[in-house]
Protein backbone atom coordinates (compact mmCIF):
# COMPACT_ATOMS: atom_id res chain seq x y z
CA UNK A 1 0.00 0.00 0.00
CA UNK A 2 1.67 3.28 -1.12
CA UNK A 3 1.67 6.65 0.57
CA UNK A 4 -1.08 8.05 -1.66
CA UNK A 5 -3.45 5.27 -0.67
CA UNK A 6 -2.62 5.82 3.01
CA UNK A 7 -3.32 9.54 2.65
CA UNK A 8 -6.62 8.90 0.86
CA UNK A 9 -7.82 6.54 3.62
CA UNK A 10 -6.75 8.99 6.33
CA UNK A 11 -8.56 11.86 4.61
CA UNK A 12 -11.76 9.78 4.39
CA UNK A 13 -11.47 8.95 8.09
CA UNK A 14 -11.01 12.62 9.02
CA UNK A 15 -13.97 13.63 6.85
CA UNK A 16 -16.26 11.11 8.55
CA UNK A 17 -15.15 12.25 12.01
CA UNK A 18 -15.74 15.88 10.98
CA UNK A 19 -19.29 15.10 9.84
CA UNK A 20 -20.08 13.25 13.05
CA UNK A 21 -18.62 15.96 15.24
CA UNK A 22 -20.20 18.98 13.58
CA UNK A 23 -23.57 17.66 12.37
CA UNK A 24 -25.49 19.32 15.29
CA UNK A 25 -24.14 22.73 14.24
CA UNK A 26 -25.85 22.34 10.86
CA UNK A 27 -29.25 22.13 12.61
CA UNK A 28 -28.47 25.28 14.61
CA UNK A 29 -27.58 27.14 11.43
CA UNK A 30 -30.89 26.06 9.87
CA UNK A 31 -32.83 27.41 12.84
CA UNK A 32 -31.20 30.80 12.35
CA UNK A 33 -32.32 30.90 8.71
CA UNK A 34 -35.99 29.97 9.26
CA UNK A 35 -37.13 33.41 10.45
CA UNK A 36 -35.87 35.34 7.40
CA UNK A 37 -37.36 32.74 5.05
CA UNK A 38 -40.77 33.01 6.72
CA UNK A 39 -40.60 36.79 6.42
CA UNK A 40 -39.64 36.55 2.76
CA UNK A 41 -42.69 34.40 2.00
CA UNK A 42 -45.02 36.65 4.00
CA UNK A 43 -43.97 39.68 1.97
CA UNK A 44 -45.69 38.15 -1.05
CA UNK A 45 -49.08 38.42 0.67
CA UNK A 46 -51.38 41.37 0.02
CA UNK A 47 -54.94 42.19 1.06
CA UNK A 48 -57.92 40.93 -0.93
CA UNK A 49 -56.08 37.90 -2.31
CA UNK A 50 -58.13 35.00 -3.64
CA UNK A 51 -58.05 31.54 -2.07
CA UNK A 52 -56.03 30.20 -5.02
CA UNK A 53 -53.40 32.92 -4.52
CA UNK A 54 -53.23 32.22 -0.79
CA UNK A 55 -52.82 28.50 -1.39
CA UNK A 56 -49.71 29.19 -3.49
CA UNK A 57 -48.19 31.04 -0.53
CA UNK A 58 -49.32 28.22 1.77
CA UNK A 59 -47.49 25.70 -0.44
CA UNK A 60 -44.24 27.66 -0.04
CA UNK A 61 -44.59 27.54 3.74
CA UNK A 62 -45.32 23.80 3.70
CA UNK A 63 -42.25 23.13 1.58
CA UNK A 64 -40.12 24.46 4.44
CA UNK A 65 -41.20 21.45 6.51
CA UNK A 66 -38.88 19.34 4.37
CA UNK A 67 -35.88 21.24 5.80
CA UNK A 68 -37.10 22.33 9.23
CA UNK A 69 -38.63 19.45 11.16
CA UNK A 70 -38.05 20.11 14.87
CA UNK A 71 -41.19 20.77 16.99
CA UNK A 72 -40.26 24.44 17.49
CA UNK A 73 -39.65 24.92 13.77
CA UNK A 74 -42.91 23.22 12.80
CA UNK A 75 -44.73 25.40 15.31
CA UNK A 76 -43.28 28.54 13.73
CA UNK A 77 -44.18 27.40 10.21
CA UNK A 78 -47.78 26.52 11.06
CA UNK A 79 -48.08 29.75 13.05
CA UNK A 80 -46.91 31.69 9.99
CA UNK A 81 -49.52 29.96 7.79
CA UNK A 82 -52.23 30.68 10.37
CA UNK A 83 -51.29 34.34 10.55
CA UNK A 84 -51.18 34.64 6.77
CA UNK A 85 -54.80 33.50 6.53
CA UNK A 86 -55.88 35.47 9.61
CA UNK A 87 -54.33 38.68 8.26
CA UNK A 88 -55.79 38.26 4.78
CA UNK A 89 -58.91 40.18 5.72
CA UNK A 90 -62.14 39.99 7.69
CA UNK A 91 -65.77 39.68 6.78
CA UNK A 92 -69.03 40.69 8.41
CA UNK A 93 -70.80 40.06 10.66
CA UNK A 94 -68.51 40.25 13.65
CA UNK A 95 -65.18 40.78 11.89
CA UNK A 96 -64.68 37.07 11.23
CA UNK A 97 -61.98 35.53 8.97
CA UNK A 98 -62.39 35.53 5.20
CA UNK A 99 -61.02 31.98 4.89
CA UNK A 100 -62.51 30.27 7.97
CA UNK A 101 -61.74 26.69 6.91
CA UNK A 102 -58.04 27.45 6.47
CA UNK A 103 -57.87 29.50 9.66
CA UNK A 104 -59.43 26.67 11.69
CA UNK A 105 -57.16 24.05 10.10
CA UNK A 106 -53.86 25.83 10.67
CA UNK A 107 -54.70 27.30 14.06
CA UNK A 108 -55.35 23.76 15.23
CA UNK A 109 -52.05 22.54 13.72
CA UNK A 110 -50.08 25.43 15.22
CA UNK A 111 -51.48 24.62 18.66
CA UNK A 112 -50.09 21.08 18.44
CA UNK A 113 -46.57 22.53 18.75
CA UNK A 114 -44.86 24.83 21.29
CA UNK A 115 -46.32 28.37 21.35
CA UNK A 116 -46.12 31.06 24.00
CA UNK A 117 -49.23 32.11 25.95
CA UNK A 118 -50.21 35.15 23.81
CA UNK A 119 -49.91 33.12 20.61
CA UNK A 120 -51.97 30.26 22.06
CA UNK A 121 -54.66 32.76 23.02
CA UNK A 122 -54.58 34.25 19.52
CA UNK A 123 -54.88 30.92 17.72
CA UNK A 124 -57.63 29.56 19.97
CA UNK A 125 -59.52 32.84 19.58
CA UNK A 126 -59.38 32.81 15.77
CA UNK A 127 -60.14 29.10 15.70
CA UNK A 128 -63.42 29.86 17.46
CA UNK A 129 -64.03 32.84 15.17
CA UNK A 130 -63.50 30.60 12.14
CA UNK A 131 -66.06 28.11 13.44
CA UNK A 132 -68.44 31.01 14.04
CA UNK A 133 -67.94 32.22 10.46
CA UNK A 134 -68.78 28.72 9.23
CA UNK A 135 -72.00 28.78 11.25
CA UNK A 136 -73.19 31.84 9.33
CA UNK A 137 -72.94 29.73 6.16
CA UNK A 138 -75.07 26.92 7.56
CA UNK A 139 -78.38 27.87 9.12
CA UNK A 140 -80.33 28.67 12.25
CA UNK A 141 -81.38 25.05 12.73
CA UNK A 142 -77.75 24.05 13.26
CA UNK A 143 -77.12 26.67 15.92
CA UNK A 144 -77.27 24.40 19.03
CA UNK A 145 -74.60 22.05 17.60
CA UNK A 146 -72.50 24.89 16.18
CA UNK A 147 -72.62 26.83 19.45
CA UNK A 148 -71.05 23.96 21.37
CA UNK A 149 -68.20 23.70 18.86
CA UNK A 150 -67.60 27.44 18.78
CA UNK A 151 -67.46 27.96 22.53
CA UNK A 152 -64.79 25.30 23.23
CA UNK A 153 -61.85 27.27 21.71
CA UNK A 154 -63.17 30.43 23.39
CA UNK A 155 -63.20 28.67 26.77
CA UNK A 156 -59.63 27.51 26.22
CA UNK A 157 -58.59 31.13 25.70
CA UNK A 158 -60.40 32.15 28.87
CA UNK A 159 -58.66 29.35 30.75
CA UNK A 160 -55.26 30.73 29.70
CA UNK A 161 -56.39 34.23 30.63
CA UNK A 162 -57.73 33.35 34.10
CA UNK A 163 -54.71 31.14 34.78
CA UNK A 164 -52.14 33.86 34.00
CA UNK A 165 -53.91 37.17 34.59
CA UNK A 166 -52.75 38.99 37.72
CA UNK A 167 -54.78 42.20 37.34
CA UNK A 168 -57.90 43.25 35.44
CA UNK A 169 -56.66 46.82 35.11
CA UNK A 170 -54.74 47.93 32.05
CA UNK A 171 -51.50 49.04 33.69
CA UNK A 172 -48.61 50.94 32.18
CA UNK A 173 -45.31 49.03 31.98
CA UNK A 174 -42.91 50.05 34.78
CA UNK A 175 -39.73 51.91 33.97
CA UNK A 176 -36.60 49.79 34.00
CA UNK A 177 -33.79 51.57 35.80
CA UNK A 178 -30.33 51.26 34.22
CA UNK A 179 -28.36 48.34 35.60
CA UNK A 180 -24.79 49.48 36.18
CA UNK A 181 -22.53 47.77 38.66
CA UNK A 182 -18.77 47.70 38.99
CA UNK A 183 -16.55 45.54 41.08
CA UNK A 184 -16.63 41.79 41.76
CA UNK A 185 -19.95 39.99 41.14
CA UNK A 186 -20.16 38.76 44.75
CA UNK A 187 -20.00 42.31 46.09
CA UNK A 188 -23.02 43.17 48.31
CA UNK A 189 -23.87 46.36 46.40
CA UNK A 190 -23.53 44.55 43.09
CA UNK A 191 -25.91 41.81 44.26
CA UNK A 192 -28.45 44.34 45.53
CA UNK A 193 -28.51 46.17 42.19
CA UNK A 194 -28.82 42.88 40.34
CA UNK A 195 -31.79 41.75 42.46
CA UNK A 196 -33.55 45.07 41.96
CA UNK A 197 -33.03 44.86 38.21
CA UNK A 198 -34.36 41.29 38.07
CA UNK A 199 -37.44 42.25 40.11
CA UNK A 200 -38.16 45.20 37.81
CA UNK A 201 -37.71 43.00 34.75
CA UNK A 202 -40.08 40.34 36.14
CA UNK A 203 -42.68 43.00 36.95
CA UNK A 204 -42.37 44.48 33.47
CA UNK A 205 -42.95 41.06 31.88
CA UNK A 206 -45.97 40.48 34.12
CA UNK A 207 -47.57 43.79 33.14
CA UNK A 208 -46.87 43.24 29.44
CA UNK A 209 -48.48 39.78 29.57
CA UNK A 210 -51.53 41.26 31.34
CA UNK A 211 -51.85 43.86 28.60
CA UNK A 212 -51.93 41.08 26.01
CA UNK A 213 -54.46 38.94 27.92
CA UNK A 214 -57.01 41.59 28.90
CA UNK A 215 -58.33 42.20 25.33
CA UNK A 216 -59.12 38.47 25.04
CA UNK A 217 -61.09 38.60 28.31
CA UNK A 218 -63.04 41.69 27.21
CA UNK A 219 -63.80 40.16 23.80
CA UNK A 220 -64.46 36.47 24.44
CA UNK A 221 -66.45 36.66 27.65
CA UNK A 222 -69.19 38.67 25.83
CA UNK A 223 -69.03 36.24 22.89
CA UNK A 224 -69.66 33.27 25.18
CA UNK A 225 -72.49 35.18 26.85
CA UNK A 226 -73.99 36.05 23.47
CA UNK A 227 -73.88 32.43 22.30
CA UNK A 228 -75.58 30.99 25.37
CA UNK A 229 -78.07 33.77 26.07
CA UNK A 230 -79.89 32.85 22.85
CA UNK A 231 -82.65 30.27 22.58
CA UNK A 232 -82.62 27.36 23.01
CA UNK A 233 -81.10 28.13 26.41
CA UNK A 234 -78.39 25.71 27.51
CA UNK A 235 -76.71 27.15 30.58
CA UNK A 236 -76.33 23.67 32.03
CA UNK A 237 -74.39 22.60 28.94
CA UNK A 238 -72.18 25.67 29.24
CA UNK A 239 -71.57 25.02 32.94
CA UNK A 240 -70.48 21.47 32.13
CA UNK A 241 -68.10 22.56 29.34
CA UNK A 242 -66.68 25.44 31.39
CA UNK A 243 -66.19 23.14 34.39
CA UNK A 244 -64.14 20.75 32.23
CA UNK A 245 -61.97 23.45 30.62
CA UNK A 246 -61.65 26.30 33.11
CA UNK A 247 -59.43 25.47 36.07
CA UNK A 248 -60.92 28.06 38.41
CA UNK A 249 -64.41 27.52 39.78
CA UNK A 250 -65.02 31.23 40.34
CA UNK A 251 -64.41 31.81 36.63
CA UNK A 252 -67.15 29.29 35.81
CA UNK A 253 -69.54 31.00 38.23
CA UNK A 254 -68.71 34.41 36.75
CA UNK A 255 -69.45 33.19 33.22
CA UNK A 256 -72.73 31.47 34.10
CA UNK A 257 -73.87 34.47 36.13
CA UNK A 258 -73.23 36.76 33.15
CA UNK A 259 -75.20 34.44 30.84
CA UNK A 260 -78.17 34.21 33.20
CA UNK A 261 -78.19 37.98 33.72
CA UNK A 262 -78.29 38.51 29.96
CA UNK A 263 -81.14 36.01 29.55
CA UNK A 264 -83.19 37.68 32.30
CA UNK A 265 -82.53 41.06 30.70
CA UNK A 266 -83.77 39.98 27.25
CA UNK A 267 -86.42 37.44 28.34
CA UNK A 268 -88.38 38.63 31.43
CA UNK A 269 -90.38 35.42 31.53
CA UNK A 270 -87.25 33.36 32.16
CA UNK A 271 -86.83 34.81 35.66
CA UNK A 272 -90.32 33.71 36.68
CA UNK A 273 -89.73 30.04 35.86
CA UNK A 274 -88.60 27.68 38.63
CA UNK A 275 -85.14 26.16 37.99
CA UNK A 276 -86.54 22.70 37.22
CA UNK A 277 -88.61 24.14 34.37
CA UNK A 278 -85.75 25.93 32.64
CA UNK A 279 -85.18 24.53 29.19
CA UNK A 280 -81.45 24.17 29.81
CA UNK A 281 -81.99 22.13 32.97
CA UNK A 282 -84.42 19.76 31.30
CA UNK A 283 -82.13 19.19 28.31
CA UNK A 284 -78.88 18.86 30.24
CA UNK A 285 -78.99 15.05 30.91
CA UNK A 286 -79.68 14.36 27.24
CA UNK A 287 -76.63 13.87 25.06
CA UNK A 288 -78.54 13.81 21.77
CA UNK A 289 -76.77 16.84 20.23
CA UNK A 290 -73.42 15.08 20.57
CA UNK A 291 -74.81 11.97 18.83
CA UNK A 292 -76.27 14.08 16.02
CA UNK A 293 -73.11 16.07 15.30
CA UNK A 294 -71.76 13.53 12.81
CA UNK A 295 -74.73 13.40 10.39
CA UNK A 296 -74.99 17.20 10.15
CA UNK A 297 -74.81 18.85 6.72
CA UNK A 298 -71.01 19.00 6.77
CA UNK A 299 -70.74 22.74 6.39
CA UNK A 300 -69.33 23.16 9.85
CA UNK A 301 -65.73 22.10 10.62
CA UNK A 302 -65.31 18.85 12.52
CA UNK A 303 -64.93 18.91 16.32
CA UNK A 304 -61.49 19.34 17.79
CA UNK A 305 -61.15 15.63 18.54
CA UNK A 306 -61.99 14.61 14.98
CA UNK A 307 -58.66 15.57 13.48
CA UNK A 308 -55.87 13.03 13.74
CA UNK A 309 -52.35 14.30 12.94
CA UNK A 310 -50.79 12.41 10.04
CA UNK A 311 -47.03 11.72 10.15
CA UNK A 312 -45.23 13.96 7.71
CA UNK A 313 -42.34 13.17 5.41
CA UNK A 314 -39.99 15.16 7.60
CA UNK A 315 -40.83 12.94 10.60
CA UNK A 316 -40.11 9.81 8.57
CA UNK A 317 -36.84 11.34 7.44
CA UNK A 318 -35.91 12.08 11.05
CA UNK A 319 -36.54 8.44 11.98
CA UNK A 320 -34.38 7.29 9.07
CA UNK A 321 -31.59 9.61 10.18
CA UNK A 322 -31.70 8.26 13.74
CA UNK A 323 -31.33 4.72 12.39
CA UNK A 324 -28.51 5.71 10.02
CA UNK A 325 -26.28 7.42 12.59
CA UNK A 326 -25.31 4.26 14.59
CA UNK A 327 -24.36 2.49 11.36
CA UNK A 328 -22.24 5.44 10.28
CA UNK A 329 -20.39 5.45 13.60
CA UNK A 330 -19.70 1.70 13.40
CA UNK A 331 -18.45 2.07 9.82
CA UNK A 332 -16.11 4.86 10.89
CA UNK A 333 -14.66 2.77 13.72
CA UNK A 334 -14.13 -0.22 11.42
CA UNK A 335 -12.46 2.00 8.82
CA UNK A 336 -10.14 3.45 11.46
CA UNK A 337 -9.17 -0.07 12.57
CA UNK A 338 -8.38 -1.10 9.01
CA UNK A 339 -6.17 1.95 8.52
CA UNK A 340 -4.24 1.29 11.74
CA UNK A 341 -3.80 -2.40 10.81
CA UNK A 342 -2.45 -1.57 7.34
CA UNK A 343 -0.04 1.03 8.71
CA UNK A 344 1.31 -1.37 11.34
CA UNK A 345 1.63 -4.13 8.76
CA UNK A 346 3.54 -1.82 6.41
CA UNK A 347 5.96 -0.79 9.15
CA UNK A 348 6.43 -4.43 10.22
Amino acid sequence: MNRRSNCAVLMALIANLFILGFAPNVSTAQENTLGPRLTEIDRQRTLNMTLAQMEKIEAQYLKLLEEYDSPDEKGKIYAAISNSYINSGIQTPGGLPVFPEKVAEYCEKALQYPQDIPKRCRFYSFWGAALQAEYYKSGEQEFPVARKRIVIPYLKVLNLVFDNLTSREMQEPPVLEPYRATGPPNNAIHQKLLRRHQEQLARCREVMLNRQLLPHLHTLMPRCVSLYSRKPYATAELRKLAGEILKKGDAVDELISAVESKIKETDPGYANLPPEEHESVKKEPEEEPEEKEQPESGKLPKPETARTPVPEKSELAEQGTSLLMPGLIIATVVLAGVVVFLLLRRRG
